[in-house]
């Protein structure tokens, strides 16, 4: 798997899906945003998020 760090994943997963790209999950752990695709050879990539990590 190739993880690629973003600064909005939520825009990056939009922008794919403009474009046709499959998006086979999303999730949002407090920590990260998390999205994950197949590149055209079936290779599994990752988009992060980093999330908050200020004490509340």
């Amino acid at each position: 798997m190739i993880n690629l760090r973003v600064d909005d994943c939520d825009a990056m997963v939009e922008q794919l899906k403009a474009k046709g790209v499959e998006i086979f999950g999303q999730v949002d752990e407090g920590y990260g945003k998390f999205a994950w695709l197949l590149d055209p050879d079936g290779v599994k990539i990752e988009l992060w998020e980093q999330g908050d990590t200020r004490d509340s």
